[in-house]
């Protein structure tokens, strides 16, 4: 204890913390490459490069913990209090932290990298390039001048998946926040955030109990009930239910059956934690007790204190007088004193058993909820396959429910299964075993299917490289080959399994060898066509086997597509700053295919994209309204590399710098002097649907950074969107608009009055309200990929809800009136 009152935590060696280190010393830099562990607070450098006694370097003490009591994570910069030993006490005459009045602007730039690496700060690529070399350059002007004579330690602290914040031991001891008169934010820490409230459980507990007695299968809910109900029916599957909405969907339970759209709000109503622990063996041990003092015997379970509160719970035990049974047939524990007149100790059970029932701050449910849910849910009406989705997010653990899941999704065929392919390797981290029945059904469907057995390969393959589930990831690998590997070829001259799966594993030699071609063609210094002419060269010389394989190789991104090999002069590099490779490739029916591999960039969140661009697609032309929409292939064979499929096309940047406007590009490839604007009407039309497919689509995702140069036209007049760093609402310009429509493309239609825009807005609205119908299978989706790492998504893990608020809010187009809204029509 300090001054104050306040309590002051700078030593424990309970904790034991991975670190890495380095010494800077006037512009020299002394690294190590070894991992400690804090056992103190302080630091000590010795100097035992002469070989002889070693000399001080300097001292610095630490504290763990700052300010607000969070534990400090990353890189941490120590000043070392030169020829001195740390100390380590309170006051301490070594303090690392350099005092605030002798901070300068180099301190205030490391903390700032520090956030930055923390993911506190928002990455943005170009001006994070700008913002570093900057940086480096104040550095090198500070070494210049001398200003900072004492030497620094750089140590590197591990960080965690959520804050650590220091707690007494024993007790919730956090010190009052002072009370400030300015208008400075205060943090203050809650324990019990996030955790059920006992009350509510408490309630909800005595509630459900004391109505499991009587079942009335045919209770039907009032007026105002059944409209709460279909309120609570109708919650996005991102709504948490209520303690009362939870209770009135348990009672109405069996009127429900008919709903299938009620099932996934009933499972959610259930508490899946209900196990009741086992009798004990001296319970076990007693006769059945018989009541012999009623007209006709009823017999009752062992003797318990149980007992006593199953009858206090169904209201029978103040019955029992009125039935004929005396106070001596009521059961006595084991402890209670045989020398108590039988009433004294019926009335020591009664007190007992009511205490528990009143006072305890949690009352275990029977284990027939859950039995009882369990085998409600193989009587409801069969669900949606988005509602199956949902059953097997994170929320649920059960095994009954999730199995019901899968057997729900058995009915989906092989296209449909692959829109959900990506996320349902997700939902492998929440299964409770490694050999789950979600596993098993992936693995059985990818045997009868190149195309699913080829993406579930990669997909499982990306996940390897998470330190938490890498084992569950190589089981389910482990499995798929060892199916596959048994698989026995037809007589119509199919592959067996084992040149199946060599023609899978042959993909990942390839993007090997892709990847050191292009850290070959990144290490040539020049302009981009020596960097070309490097790329041929290797593909011509070193790398000639890929000119003609072996065996064909499978596509990564096209599986049933077999290629041949690749074609050194018709592939190139973009110019950019990773340098990606644009490769053609010859076919195995005598077509090309190009391919774009990109390294050193992560495409897990293009992938995302593009497959629910792909997944909207299919579902408006379920509905027959054909937007012409793009959904191109994207692959990670990473995280940090990739392949895309690539689409002829050109940028708008390109096209108006070339031809002034799109129309002129379009009159280019498609002319016609009677249609409108000296443009076919089918040409024309293409250009405004596929715009208000992607106006949606966008919008819906949140997709930001949006700019001419990651807008693409086809020859046909196809747009599309590529390049999808920010998503959700994330965009590094201030004040996005949400609507991504630039005047050119406005231009093109027309203008704002014309007729085309009036149907380019009614496309809009069509598009938007039919995707809406689907929007639970939308936020299903991105709830499974909250824990995958990717970017955007791992950041801010309420990207669901900023899905669903897209979807439930409104936006108005240019020139739109208030009646002209995206809901219209709804």
């Amino acid at each position: 204890m300090v001054g104050g009152g306040e309590f002051r935590f700078f030593l424990s060696c309970d904790i034991s913390l991975p670190l890495a280190f380095r010494v800077l010393q006037a512009g020299r830099c002394v690294s190590w490459s070894i991992s400690l562990e804090i056992i103190m607070n302080y630091f000590v450098v010795w100097d035992v490069s002469s070989g002889e006694d070693p000399e001080i370097v300097g001292g610095a003490t630490i504290f763990l913990f700052n300010s607000k009591r969070q534990l400090k994570t990353g890189r941490q910069k120590l000043r070392l209090w030169p020829k001195m030993e740390a100390d380590g006490g309170v006051p301490t005459t070594t303090p690392g932290k350099v005092p605030k009045n002798e901070r300068g602007e180099i301190e205030r730039l490391e903390r700032l990298v520090n956030r930055y690496e923390r993911g506190q700060i928002q990455h943005v690529d170009w001006l994070d390039r700008l913002a570093f070399s900057a940086m480096e350059k104040a550095k090198e002007k500070q070494c210049e001048r001398k200003a900072n004579l004492y030497p620094s330690l750089v140590v590197e602290l591990c960080s965690f998946e959520h804050r650590v914040v220091f707690q007494e031991s024993g007790a919730n001891f956090y010190t009052p926040a002072p009370v400030s008169l300015s208008n400075e934010l205060v943090t203050v820490w809650d324990p019990e955030l996030g955790r059920t409230n006992p009350s509510e459980h408490k309630q909800l507990k005595l509630a459900r109990s004391l109505t499991r007695g009587i079942v009335d299968r045919d209770l039907k809910p009032s007026s105002n009930e059944r409209k709460l109900l279909q309120t609570i029916i109708k919650f996005p599957p991102t709504r948490t239910l209520e303690v009362d909405e939870k209770q009135l969907v348990w009672k109405f339970r069996f009127s429900l059956m008919s709903e299938k759209k009620a099932l996934t709000k009933f499972v959610r109503s259930v508490d899946w934690s209900d196990n009741q622990n086992m009798m004990p063996e001296f319970e076990k041990a007693r006769p059945p007790l018989v009541i012999t003092e009623l007209r006709v015997p009823l017999l009752l379970f062992p003797p318990s204190l149980g007992l006593l509160r199953l009858l206090l719970r169904v209201g029978l035990l103040r019955l029992l007088p009125r039935l004929g049974v005396r106070e001596r047939a009521v059961p006595v524990p084991a402890n209670a004193s045989s020398s108590a007149p039988p009433r004294a100790r019926v009335r020591l059970l009664l007190a007992e058993a009511r205490r528990d029932l009143e006072l305890a701050a949690e009352v275990d449910a029977p284990p027939e909820e859950a039995k009882q849910a369990v085998e409600l849910i193989g009587k409801w009406e069969m669900i949606d396959v988005a509602d199956a989705l949902e059953l097997l997010s994170p929320d649920f653990e059960s095994d009954e429910v999730r199995g019901y899941a899968v057997s729900v999704l058995e009915r989906a065929d092989d296209e449909e299964l692959q829109c959900y392919l990506l996320q349902l390797v997700q939902a492998l981290r929440f299964e409770r075993s490694d050999k789950s029945r979600l596993a098993l059904f992936l693995v059985n469907r990818a045997l009868s299917n190149i195309e699913i057995a080829s993406f579930l390969r990669w997909y499982i393959l990306v996940e390897l490289h998470s330190p938490a589930y890498a084992r569950r990831y190589y089981g389910t690998y482990d499995m798929l080959e060892n199916s596959m590997m048994k698989l026995v070829g037809r007589e119509d001259g199919d592959e067996d399994g084992f040149r199946l799966w060599q023609s899978l594993t042959r993909q990942t030699d390839l993007t090997a060898q892709l990847c050191s071609i292009m850290k070959d063609v990144r290490n040539v210094r020049g302009s981009a066509q020596k960097k070309i002419e490097k790329l041929r060269q290797l593909l011509s010389g070193v790398f000639s086997e890929l000119t003609n394989f072996d065996e064909p190789i499978r596509s990564p991104l096209a599986p049933t597509l077999l290629l041949t090999g690749v074609v050194p002069q018709e592939s190139s590099i973009f110019k950019s700053a990773l340098n990606p490779l644009r490769l053609t490739f010859k076919t195995a029916n005598g077509g090309t295919y190009k391919i774009i591999y990109k390294k050193g960039d992560d495409l897990r969140q293009d992938q995302l994209v593009i497959q629910t661009v792909s997944l909207m697609d299919r579902l408006l032309k379920l509905e027959n309204l054909d937007l012409h929409l793009t959904p191109y292939r994207v692959l990670a064979t990473g995280q940090d590399e990739g392949m895309l499929e690539f689409i002829p096309s050109s940028s708008l940047a390109q096209i108006l710098s070339e031809h002034r406007s799109i129309t002129s590009y379009l009159q280019k490839f498609h002319p016609d002097e009677d249609g409108p604007f000296g443009i076919t009407a089918q040409c024309l039309e293409t250009f405004i649907k596929s715009c208000a497919g992607y106006s949606v689509i966008t919008y819906i995702l949140g997709v930001g950074d949006r700019h001419l140069d990651n807008l693409l036209l086809t020859d046909d007049g196809r747009l599309f969107h590529v390049d999808f760093a920010f998503i959700l609402g994330r965009d590094p310009k201030p004040f996005p608009p949400p609507m991504k429509l630039c005047k050119e493309m406005v231009e093109a239609m027309g203008g704002a009055e014309s007729q085309y825009y009036t149907r380019f807005k009614s496309y809009c609205c069509e598009a938007y309200n039919i995707l809406r119908k689907s929007s639970s299978l939308i936020l299903n989706l991105f709830k499974l990929m909250e824990r995958s790492g990717i970017p955007d998504i791992s950041a801010d893990e309420s990207g669901g809800l900023k899905v669903n608020w897209l979807f439930t809010s409104t936006v108005a187009l240019p020139g739109c009136s208030s009646s002209q809204l995206f809901r219209s029509g709804s």
